[in-house]
Formats: structure tokens, C-alpha cells, sequence
């Protein structure tokens, strides 16, 4: 983004032998250039003679003058010297600085120095770029311009005529809470590393790792493995011709070029500056170009020990106290001044070289974690007038003016283009989150998740049966013989809906009271009938009604009204068993007619006022606590409603704060958790128990339940393991009546699913999984690989989603898996085509 300071570019095609021509763009920092003039500077080959025969002298120093060892290779240059010499580097440099003012006072470049001192204040911070691949002209000291000179918030950088904007790595976008600084303390043979330490150490919001005389290897496994944003190398360096050294240990030099592959790892996860506090850095500035890192610190020439500690005391103060990059380097160098009576020219080393195509980050944005700028000065920009040397045409000064429409546009396109892509992943991610969450209520939203559930369901792995239970089965030859003996199935309701009409019971009182005798025999802890019996016992078997009145492991049902239609009838229990020995038998069943829900408990007299059905707990309930009761393990709900199971606290689902969809609770409901069996329990039919014909170990201590599984029963249900299969009620109470069980006694989970907030925080983490796979596909150039390589990791994606959610109802929690899966493709989507739209502008920029 734009900022309040100036940029002003130099570029320069030519040498100082065959003279310059030289291009002036003025803008606003982090803008596209306003100004756009072509100039020239004359050949000077004199300038060249001045600054060669400079840096010989200044190279020749000895350390005896300057009563301290150099930052440079041993045994190449030795400083030390005398008085005269002093003086001899002195007049050298003012030689040098007189002829580079009368060079930059040229009437072809006089009026590019005019241009940019009206287009700039002197109250505003100004950037400098001195763009150009000449050897010579990287080494003038540009900060000796006049202009530099007179506007104090005014600092010089070099920069190549090639930039290229290297985004980062997705995970290097994430905000950071410290500064990163990878120290590299290399040979100090001679000189002092451990005041640079020192300094590094006293950095506010840091976190500073210390590599001391480190072979390659280690070097380039921390550049690999960690993320950084300041690189610093202190210790012996030196170039030789092109190329830049430096001494890492004592028997031990690189190039940079050797660390090519780990220094661009570092970069694109985020390596911001780079700053080597050694010797003759202009080499090591040439490699590092090479990998376009954003912003580098360097020494031109040999620098003394007490000047590179200097420098790099007041540099770091000045920039981790809130001053900018430029400023503080400029600030540091006149640090340096008062030094230059035993150290000539010390305020000349000190030289930023930089990124074009980056812009220089504060200390708080690296705190706070910095992503590659964005700006791309001058990438696109055309010149809208040149002044080739020698041409008789008259410069010009042209500023882009557009309409409104057109400059809303171009705004819209640069916050996009250099939006954090960070900033841009939350932002996508939590919309996208945001808008998946309420618009969950659809009828489409909810069927294709609970399909998901149902299919997770089906794919569990067998448990086996409960062998607490034992399934008695009253069967349509059931039915029959009964008949056949004559025996009536017919009786009086006394339901209020249906009073004194005729009705049609599947067991009849005699086979009842057979039954209730040889279950007694063998000692059952519990038995539940789940059979209506809204009829009086039949007065010629007082003896059936003594053992429904008086056998308390014996649990009786009742049904309330309907859920959705009040016109179907509620049924009473038996009149002859107390209403704690009964519960309800209602079940609530989703729209697409799945039974996943068990209803635990309702509040009494509220739903049915007009029947006796007025319990508080489900049939299922209350046969569980029966058994229960013997393991000293008591069922009970709570004020709020949950179910208290021994000292576990069961919490129910809660309409319209939880993930399930569909939810229109009228009591107090969990997920039913389906045993994962081919069978619930073990079966037998009400004739092979009246037979005696079965095992008494298959009653003795269990649970014994007796429902109709007779074709054409009415109380049959669809459940999620067997969405196409009408399962019996009794099958479906055998399910309920196991997961109580299993949660008391076996520790098996209840199923439990998201509340609100943390569904959103689910579908948000996968929102920003995609949006993390598509910039991550963003150095890709070839946009057939890079939707190839988005499509595979979606697939991964996809899988690891799936299996996350598979394994979370393994283990008892429901999660979202449409939601999330949506999330996932929609921001992937969205980022994909942002950076299909960003490919193009992605360049690299020349002169």
C-alpha cells in the first residue's frame, strides 16, 4: 500500500567511460511512479580515475593508525599507517566528492535534480534508488548528492535494473509475535563478534539464534528448516571481482551462491533483510540480488571493527525504535561521523541494496509478521515522454489522470493485487465460514450432511452383540397360535381417544402371564414390555394382575401424542403397573424419516394432559436405570435438563445452538449412538421362551425385552445403519437401552455434536485450508499445473477431511462434513481466481 513518503528512481543505461542516459520516476512510496522524465549525465572517465585511486588509498590504511583490527579476509589488508596517510584519504575523498557535485551539476542532469526537489518536502521521508548493473557507479558515494545532503529524511539505496517480487509461501504469511534473526558469527580472528551479539541480544520483541563459526551444513539447515526475517552475518568477508566470500569458520569460505537453494527457501518464507556487518559486502549484495530478496545491508569497502560495531549499535536502536530502514541507516552513518577523525570515510560504508519490487518493512511489521510487499514500482510503468541525448525534443512531465470510475477501478485492482495474502486468506475464509453457518437451516444443507452421517454410521467397525440383553420377538406364528388356543386378542381401550373401542393387542393375557412366570424363574434384572396395554387385565387371571402390580423389575410403555399431529392418539400405560414402573415409548424421527434421536426424557402433564402418559422419562430410561440400580449407579435429569448418568452428566442437544441440523426438540434428546452389530442382542420368539426352549443363562442377570417384530406392525422405524430396512421398535429401544449401558459400564462414547460457535470455528479452519492450498500454488507460472496440483490437494484434502470426521465419530463427536468440505472448495475457488488474475501482473521488471 501507498505510504506518506517519496520514492524517487534513478535509472542509469551507460558507463562513466561512454556517458549515462537516465531515467527519473517520482511517486509516492509503494505507488506507481506520477513522474515519469528521461535525462542524461556527460562520460567522465576522471570520476572513475578519482574514485579507483580513492579506494586505493582508503585500502591501504594500516591498523597501527587506527588502533583497532579490521572486519576483513587476514592477511590480504592490514590497516595501520601514518598521519599522512590519514590525510592522503582524506584529500582523496574531497577530490572524489568535488568531482561526482561538478558531474551531478551537468545541464542535461540539472533539470532531473530541479524536478525532484519540487516534487518532494523537505518534511517527508524520501527513498532513493540508484538503479543500475555498473560496477563502478554502485561504488560512487551517492549520499554525497546535494540534494541527499539538504533533505534530512532523504536516504540512498542501490537497486538492479532486474526485480522480480517473490511472494511467500503460504505459512510464511501468518502473523509472527517475534522478530526471527539468524545470526551467523563466522571467523572472528582478529576482531570482536561478541559486541555485534551483544547488540542483537538487547533487540526488543526478538528472537535471536546464534550460529558461531558454523560449517555450510548448518547454515543451510536453518536457513531450510526455520522461518527468519533478518539474516545477519558478522565476521571476516571480501569480493573478488563479482563475486562476494565469506569466511564462516576458520578453515572454512563460501560464496552465497552456495547457499542458493536454502537462502531462496528463506526468502520466499519470509527473510526481509539481510545485513552483513564485514568487509567489502558489494559481492555478497550481488548474489543475494540474484534471489531478489527484498532489502540488504552491506559495507562497500573494508570496514574497521569499532565502525562495524558502531554502525550496527545505532542502526538496530534507531530501527527497532520505530524509525524506517532508510532512515535508520542514514541516522546510523551520521552516528559515524564523529568517528572519522581516527577512521576516514566511515559514514561512506554503510549501503542499503534493495528490492525494487519490494518495500522496506518496519520493525513493528516484522513483529508483527510482515508478508512480501506487494509494490511493484515501475514493473508496468512506460515512460509517457524520453529525452534521448542528444534529441531536440522538450522534456515533458506527465501525471496519470483518470475519471472517478476509472481511478475506483485501479484502486480496487491494487488493493487487490497487494493485499497480504494472509490478511486475504482470514478475510475469505471467515466469510465464506460465516455465510456456510447460516444458511445451514436449508433443506438441501441438512440432507446431504446427514446422508454423510449416515454413511460414516454404516461404516464403523463391528462391536458385536450386547450380551446384556436378550430380545424376546412376538412373530406373526406367534400371533397365530395364540389364536389357535382360543385365546382373546381383543379388548376395550380406555385410552380417552379411543375409549371402550375394540382393540387388537399382539399378546394376549394368558400368554402374558406364562410369560411373566418363566422369566421370574430364571431371575432377569429387568424386563421390558414394550407393548401397549391401554386395557385392564382380564378379571378370570387375577393372578396376571398381582404380577403386573407387584413385579418391579418389570417396566410397562405409554405413548403421548404426537409430535407433529395431536389427532393421533396418545395411549395409556396398564392400569395395573404404578407410573414408576412406565415410560414413554415416543420417538422423534428427522424429515427424511431417519430415527437418529433418542428422546430421553419430556416434562409431564405438559404434552399430554388428558392421559395418563404423563412420565418424565423414556421407556428406554427407565428399563436402563432398573438395571443400573443393582451396579449402585443412579438416572436422573438435571434442572437444565441433561441426563445424570451415575457421576457422568450426559448434555442434550440444544435447538438452535448446536450443529445438528433439524433440530426441533420437544425434551430432552441425544444422538442415538446405533451399536455398530449385525444383531443388537440375541432373539428368540415368545413361542421357543413358552416352550422352554432356550438357555436360562440367556435370562439369568440381563436385560429381557418384548416387542412385536410381526409383519405389518405399525411400530417399526428407519434408523441410520439401515436406512432401507424397517427395524421393529423393540430392535430400536434394544439400541437406546445399550448406548446407557455402554456409557455407564464400558465407557463407550455418547455421541455429542458441535455447539454453534465451534462449528463455526470447524468450517472456518477448513475455509482457510483452502485458501492455504491455493496460495500455495501460486509460484506455479503454468496455470494447467497449478489447477493439476490444486485438484490433488483438494483430493488429499477431501480424504483427510473425511477421515477426520470418520474418526471423531469413532471416538464420539460428531462433525459437520458438507459444511466444511464446501468451505473448503468455495475458498479455494476464490483464491484460486485471485491469483489467476494476479498471474499476469506477476514480472519481471527492466530498463
Amino acid at each position: 500500500m501507498p505510504t506518506d513518503g517519496k520514492l524517487v528512481v534513478l535509472k542509469f543505461n551507460g558507463n562513466l567511460q561512454q556517458g549515462l542516459q537516465v531515467m527519473l520516476e517520482i511517486g509516492r512510496d509503494g505507488a506507481r511512479p506520477s513522474t515519469e522524465l528521461v535525462g542524461a549525465l556527460p562520460p567522465n572517465p576522471e570520476l572513475a580515475q578519482h574514485l579507483w585511486a580513492w579506494q586505493q588509498i582508503y585500502r591501504s590504511l594500516s591498523s597501527d593508525t587506527l588502533s583497532v583490527n579490521s572486519r576483513i579476509q587476514p592477511q590480504k589488508i592490514v590497516y595501520g599507517g601514518s598521519v599522512n596517510r590519514l590525510n592522503d584519504c582524506r584529500r582523496s575523498a574531497l577530490q572524489l566528492q568535488q568531482q561526482m557535485t561538478h558531474w551531478l551539476e551537468s545541464s542535461s542532469f540539472l533539470r532531473l535534480d530541479r524536478r525532484v526537489r519540487e516534487a518532494v518536502s523537505k518534511n517527508e521521508s524520501i527513498r532513493v534508488l540508484i538503479r543500475t548493473e555498473d560496477p563502478q557507479l554502485r561504488r560512487l558515494p551517492w549520499h554525497l548528492w546535494d540534494f541527499i545532503a539538504r533533505y534530512s529524511k532523504s536516504e540512498t539505496g542501490l537497486s538492479s535494473t532486474v526485480s522480480e517480487q517473490v511472494e511467500l509461501e503460504l505459512q510464511a504469511a501468518l502473523n509472527c509475535p517475534k522478530v526471527k534473526v539468524l545470526a551467523i558469527l563466522g571467523n572472528s580472528l582478529n576482531i570482536n563478534v561478541q559486541a555485534d551479539s551483544q547488540f542483537l541480544q538487547a533487540l526488543p520483541n526478538a528472537e535471536v539464534t546464534f550460529l558461531v563459526e558454523p560449517s555450510r551444513q548448518q547454515i543451510d539447515e536453518q536457513l531450510w528448516q526455520q522461518k527468519w526475517h533478518i539474516l545477519f552475518f558478522a565476521g571476516h568477508s571480501a569480493t573478488d571481482g563479482d563475486r562476494g566470500f565469506i569466511y564462516i569458520n576458520p578453515h572454512e569460505k563460501i560464496t552465497l551462491a552456495e547457499l542458493k537453494y536454502g537462502l531462496k527457501r528463506a526468502i520466499a518464507q519470509g527473510l526481509q533483510i539481510a545485513i552483513f556487518n564485514s568487509c567489502d559486502g558489494l559481492g555478497l549484495a550481488q548474489a543475494l540480488e540474484a534471489l531478489h530478496i527484498p532489502q540488504m545491508i552491506v559495507m562497500r569497502e573494508p570496514v574497521p571493527d569499532s565502525v562495524a560495531q558502531e554502525f550496527l549499535k545505532h542502526f538496530l536502536s534507531a530501527y527497532s525504535g520505530g524509525k524506517s530502514l532508510y532512515l535508520s541507516v542514514r541516522e546510523a552513518k551520521e552516528r559515524l561521523h564523529s568517528m572519522e577523525d581516527r577512521f576516514p570515510c566511515a559514514s561512506w560504508l554503510p549501503t542499503i541494496v534493495q528490492n525494487s519490487a519490494a518495500m522496506p518493512p518496519s520493525y513493528q511489521e516484522l513483529v508483527n509478521g510482515v508478508t512480501q510487499n506487494s509494490s511493484q514500482l515501475g514493473e508496468d510503468a512506460h515512460l509517457n515522454i524520453h529525452e534521448i541525448p542528444g534529441s531536440t525534443t522538450t522534456p515533458r512531465v506527465t501525471d496519470a489522470i483518470g475519471d472517478r470510475q476509472g481511478q475506483l477501478a485501479l484502486n480496487l485492482q491494487r488493493l487487490l493485487h497487494r493485499m497480504r495474502p494472509g490478511w486475504l486468506a482470514i478475510l475469505v475464509s471467515l466469510a465464506i465460514a460465516i455465510g456456510l453457518i447460516g444458511i445451514r437451516p436449508l433443506e438441501l444443507m441438512q440432507s446431504w450432511e446427514l446422508n454423510v452421517y449416515d454413511l460414516m454410521m454404516q461404516q464403523r467397525p463391528d462391536e458385536g452383540a450386547d450380551s446384556r440383553l436378550l430380545i424376546v420377538e412376538v412373530t406373526d406364528a406367534d400371533i397365530e397360535a395364540q389364536k389357535q388356543k382360543g385365546e382373546s386378542l381383543h379388548r376395550k381401550s380406555l385410552s380417552k381417544q379411543s375409549l371402550n373401542r375394540d382393540v387388537e393387542t399382539s399378546l394376549s393375557d394368558r400368554s402374558l402371564e406364562r410369560l411373566l412366570s418363566v422369566l421370574e424363574q430364571h431371575q432377569p434384572r429387568a424386563i421390558g414390555l414394550d407393548i401397549y396395554r391401554d386395557f385392564t387385565v382380564d378379571a378370570r387371571l387375577p393372578e396376571l394382575a398381582a404380577r403386573l402390580r407387584a413385579t418391579p423389575e418389570l417396566i410397562t410403555v405409554c405413548k403421548a401424542e404426537d409430535f407433529d399431529d395431536p389427532n393421533i392418539p396418545s395411549i395409556n400405560p396398564p392400569p395395573e403397573v404404578p407410573l414408576n414402573r412406565i415410560g414413554f415409548s415416543d420417538l422423534k424421527e428427522d424429515s427424511d424419516g431417519i430415527l437418529r434421536r433418542h428422546l430421553l426424557g419430556m416434562v409431564p402433564l405438559l404434552r399430554t394432559p388428558d392421559s395418563r402418559c404423563n412420565v418424565d422419562r423414556a421407556f428406554g430410561v427407565a428399563v436402563a436405570a432398573r438395571y443400573l440400580q443393582q451396579q449402585n449407579i443412579k438416572i436422573q435429569f438435571t434442572a437444565s435438563g441433561d441426563l445424570r448418568l451415575g457421576d457422568r452428566v450426559i448434555k442434550v442437544l440444544q435447538s438452535n445452538r448446536s450443529a445438528y441440523p433439524l433440530l426441533e426438540s420437544s425434551g430432552s434428546e441425544i444422538l442415538l449412538n446405533y451399536r455398530s452389530t449385525a444383531e443388537i442382542a440375541t432373539h428368540v420368539t415368545l413361542g421357543q421362551i413358552l416352550n422352554n426352549q432356550i438357555n436360562p443363562q440367556y435370562i439369568s442377570g440381563k436385560i429381557v425385552l418384548v416387542g412385536v417384530t410381526a409383519q405389518g406392525g405399525e411400530d417399526v422405524w428407519f434408523i441410520p445403519t439401515k436406512p432401507h430396512v424397517a427395524m421393529p421398535g423393540v430392535i430400536v429401544q434394544a439400541h437406546a437401552i445399550s448406548q446407557l449401558l455402554s456409557a455407564a459400564l464400558d465407557g463407550r462414547s455418547i455421541l455429542t455434536v458441535l455447539p454453534l460457535r465451534q462449528a463455526l470455528g470447524w468450517v472456518w479452519t477448513w475455509a482457510m485450508v483452502g485458501c492455504l492450498l491455493a496460495f500455495w500454488q501460486r509460484q506455479r507460472r503454468n496455470m494447467r499445473r497449478v489447477l493439476l496440483h490444486l485438484a490433488a490437494s483438494m483430493t488429499v484434502a477431501t480424504i483427510s477431511l473425511y477421515g477426520l470426521c470418520f474418526f471423531s465419530l469413532l471416538r464420539g463427536k460428531w462433525l459437520p462434513f458438507v459444511s466444511p468440505l464446501l468451505a473448503l472448495i468455495l475458498s479455494s475457488t476464490v483464491v484460486a481466481i485471485y491469483l489467476i488474475y494476479r498471474l499476469p501482473t506477476r514480472s519481471t521488471s527492466s530498463s
